[in-house]
């Protein structure tokens, strides 16, 4: 979890599945975008984009505390160096259980230069694996996989630099 802090302290209750999904959504699909779109515009330094406490502080202004505790934001986050301008930072998410929710997260950052893009590996409707490119504004499915493989999508994200 080198570069990343956890900031989860509860387990989830599936019994609140809608709210559940509706703060994982708004975390995967919404939060993170805006985050990457932030640092993009120069709005926000990239250290913006490794979770901190400040996550946290942002999400319960829109969500009750303890549902944003219960939605767990990740299970683990990893900062991997690829090369001496590019940090690959990997978002483990709690297991998904509905179409649409992510299992992974992926944003590849240009150091040198503040630039990054997100992408995740989401459940599909046919239950298989989406690989999709997650901006502010659209979620562009890029790929489909027959399954879940963490390290094959951290290599895959780590090769968009090529």
């Amino acid at each position: 979890m080198s570069g990343c802090i956890n900031i989860n302290s509860m387990q989830e209750d599936k019994s609140t599945s809608r709210n559940l999904a509706e703060i994982r959504h708004h975390i995967q699909y919404l939060f993170i975008p805006q985050l990457v779109q932030s640092v993009n515009d120069g709005y926000l330094p990239s250290i913006a984009l490794f979770p901190s406490p400040l996550w946290y502080y942002n999400l319960r202004h829109q969500f009750d505390e303890g549902s944003v505790r219960e939605a767990k934001v990740y299970e683990e986050c990893e900062r991997i160096e690829i090369d001496s301008d590019h940090v690959l930072i990997l978002y483990t998410f709690p297991e998904p259980w509905i179409s649409g929710q992510a299992a992974y997260g992926a944003i590849i950052l240009n150091t040198s230069a503040d630039q990054a893009d997100y992408y995740t590996l989401q459940a599909g409707p046919d239950g298989r694996w989406q690989v999709a490119h997650v901006t502010t504004s659209e979620n562009s499915v890029l790929e489909t996989w027959d399954s879940l493989d963490r390290n094959r999508f951290a290599d895959w994200a780590a090769g968009r630099l090529n």
